[in-house]
């Protein structure tokens, strides 16, 4: 007992003289719990139990006394002193480490700052299309800096804060970069196939090998996570922390392999591809980004770790699931709306504007439903991006960026394509039957397949044209009817589909013929299906498409009413027009020729937009008022249409 009383006097008196100390408590020579004295309220033991009080009497650490080794007020904690970058608000960023290292912000317009914690610090938002060519991000040169290459020559560690936009990046994009410096060599951290990896380039020979550390993490939409990747090349061993926890390590014996020349320079929201050029573009958000010259131990990041999560304290979490629409078309005075959990109908919205010439706008939400709320916006509102505050009694919630786009008439209401049938869903599988029937109940305007005819003239439902190495054109009925898909259904028939979408109530099917190895041969295939539509009295039930013109102007030879679209992109409305054949093309297409649409309206022909796998694609064409959009993700896109069915007339 009077050891109790000791450590509580003694805990109590630090607590008291040392305001801006942390407090540590170890066990098994592991820091379990630390904490700024400055946020402490009390410390207590109650029946034999370590407590911590915060100033909201919450417990912030309770553990049974004789569990605790010791209890500390100085731990020499990790300094960042090759990189630590620091986000300003114009977007510029600087390097504050011994090395001050130059920071180039590229395209510096398509940055978004905006500060995310009490002390100051700004995270920046990076609006680039995911895996692809990055348009905004920041270079970090050190291919001719040997101090630098040394630092992470003799081991290192890197840690970083990021959330992305959108999820998921396995299929519509292999991998996309927030920090690294990869190009057969180097480096860094990654979001590679759906999951978070530390990928140092270690080898025993001149020859390029990453060590691929899975840390078995598939980040969320919208959720910041704290990632440390180690590299100790005494222990030959690679390591993978996330929120402070060792999520995996691996055997990485060797040195560390530069990337290629040119290619010698960090990215911050991409990847290195050259000396001119990055690649595999960040969609999202970084918040830190540091490297350190030496191997960070478990200790280390779990003090990183909590020392970031009491620069949120200050962020606290009054609705959750937040998920952003940003883009959103508005009218003056319109209602706007924000999606989350838990709003309350006493709470505040404040939305500060960081790009435009807006004003700060502060309004009393409206409750919608479960997961929505809305605001009556100014009449003097202004396009711009504004960072987006819930206000509840004192208490204040960064919920995010949100982008506003002020029009003078509300774009018109489009329709939503399942593309490839509803298959980004659990059991299912592209162009499968499951993926049209659950596009049927998922009241799909209609649901997307692709053709293939065999040699003996079976009609065969598949994207691709091989499928588990057999071609499907070149093969048999017999030799392709087994195939099986990735959810373990056989690929299905075309008289197959047309028989689940025969009681659809609503929903029709888009039939895309692919292109064969003669175009003679993309004719029959079409001619076939459209036979066989007409044979089971379900014209009124399908719609064709495809990347032939030949193709598209013989289905509309043979039946004038049938509703074809040309898919390839490098016709103008008025070259369809005549035949009566709509636009179906990517956002590209449309953003490089912006009177394709509202002349192919003005041509009684319709526009079609694919494939739209981001928020900010579906509303970027809906915006465009295209007709129908094309999508891997249709439930996003159906509840955007909603919005602009409620606002249509508003």
């Amino acid at each position: 007992m009077n050891r109790i009383i000791v450590l509580w006097m003694m805990i109590c008196l630090c607590v008291s003289v040392c305001a801006e100390e942390y407090m540590y408590v170890w066990q098994q020579d592991e820091i379990v719990f630390q904490k700024g004295v400055n946020v402490i309220d009390s410390i207590s033991v109650q029946e034999g139990r370590f407590v911590v009080l915060n100033r909201h009497d919450s417990i912030l650490f309770s553990e049974e006394l004789s569990a605790i080794d010791s209890v500390t007020f100085k731990y020499d904690r990790p300094q960042a002193d090759v990189l630590d970058v620091q986000f300003n608000a114009d977007g510029t960023a600087t390097d504050v480490s011994p090395m001050k290292n130059e920071i180039k912000a590229v395209n510096i317009n398509g940055l978004t700052a905006y500060p995310y914690s009490s002390n100051g610090r700004y995270a920046i938002r990076f609006d680039n299309k995911k895996s692809a060519a990055p348009y905004s991000y920041y270079k970090i040169n050190y291919e001719n800096n040997s101090a630098f290459k040394q630092a992470l020559a003799d081991g290192h560690s890197v840690e970083a804060v990021f959330m992305m936009t959108e999820t998921p990046y396995s299929t519509s994009c292999a991998e996309a970069k927030f920090f690294s410096s990869h190009q057969s060599g180097g480096t860094g951290l990654s979001v590679l196939r759906s999951k978070l990896y530390f990928l140092p380039n270690v080898t025993q020979t001149s020859s390029s090998h990453y060590i691929e550390l899975n840390s078995g993490i598939t980040p969320e939409a919208n959720v910041f996570y704290h990632v440390v990747g180690v590299w100790n090349k005494e222990e030959g061993k690679a390591y993978v922390y996330v929120n402070g926890e060792l999520k995996g390590e691996m055997d990485a014996v060797g040195n560390l392999k530069w990337g290629s020349a040119g290619s010698q320079w960090f990215g911050i929201g991409c990847d290195a591809k050259n000396a001119t050029d990055g690649e595999m573009a960040w969609n999202g958000d970084v918040r830190i980004v540091r490297i350190y010259d030496k191997p960070l131990t478990k200790n280390d990041v779990s003090v990183l770790w909590s020392g970031y999560k009491d620069e949120q304290e200050d962020n606290p979490e009054l609705v959750n699931d937040v998920q952003y629409y940003s883009g959103l078309p508005v009218t003056k005075g319109q209602s706007y709306e924000f999606v989350g959990k838990g709003f309350q109908s006493n709470d505040v919205v404040k939305m500060i504007p960081l790009t435009g010439n807006g004003s700060t706008i502060v309004k009393k939400v409206t409750i919608l439903g479960q997961d929505t709320a809305q605001i009556k916006l100014p009449t003097s509102v202004k396009s711009g991006v504004y960072s987006v505050q819930l206000l509840r009694g004192g208490k204040t919630q960064l919920l995010g960026l949100d982008s506003i786009v002020v029009v003078d008439k509300f774009p018109q209401t489009f329709e939503v394509c399942f593309h490839r049938g509803f298959w980004n869903t659990p059991e299912s599988a592209q162009n499968s039957r499951t993926s049209l029937r659950k596009a049927i109940e998922n009241n799909a305007f209609n649901s997307e397949i692709d053709i293939w005819l065999t040699t003996d003239d079976s009609l065969m439902v598949n994207h691709d044209a091989s499928l588990n190495g057999v071609t499907i054109q070149k093969s048999t009925y017999e030799q392709v009817k087994d195939l099986t898909l990735v959810n373990g259904e056989k690929i299905p028939t075309l008289r197959e589909m047309l028989e689940i979408i025969a009681t659809s109530p609503g929903t029709r099917l888009l039939i895309e013929t692919k292109k064969h190895s003669a175009t003679q041969r993309s004719i029959e295939a079409s001619r076939k299906a459209m036979a066989m539509v007409e044979s089971m009295g379900l014209k009124d039930k399908v719609e064709y498409c495809s990347f032939s013109l030949d193709v598209c102007q013989d289905q509309k030879a043979l039946d004038p009413e049938a509703i074809v679209s040309y898919i390839n992109g490098d016709r103008t409305p008025q070259q369809l027009a005549p035949y009566g054949i709509n636009l179906d093309y990517t956002p590209a297409k449309y953003k490089a020729n912006p009177s394709w649409i509202p002349d192919a309206h003005a041509l009684g022909i319709k526009a079609i937009s694919w494939t739209l796998n981001t928020r900010a694609d579906i509303i970027e064409s809906a915006n465009l008022e295209a007709d129908i959009l094309a999508t891997d993700y249709p439930l996003w896109a159906q509840k955007i249409r909603e919005y602009y069915i409620r606002h249509q007339n508003e």
